[in-house]
């Protein structure tokens, strides 16, 4: 029964590591994706725009124009 308990102990500690190591990680990673998706975005709008035009062109009512 002792062993069972000190199992338990060690994949406590464990798990316990893993997560002070994610925790320490985190921002980090959080950071990292802030620039991507600025880039996304930057790029969202350009589609966005050449689409509007492209509808203009057409004879449709840009996205924007929309009541």
């Amino acid at each position: 029964m002792a062993g069972f308990a000190a199992a338990w102990v060690v994949m406590l500690v464990v798990l316990g590591i893993v997560l002070a190591v994610c925790w320490i990680i985190l921002p980090f990673a959080i950071i990292g994706t802030k620039h991507r998706l600025n880039l996304i975005l930057e790029e969202q709008r350009r589609t966005n725009a050449l689409l509007s035009a492209l509808a203009a062109r057409r004879g449709g009512q840009p996205a924007s124009a929309k009541p």
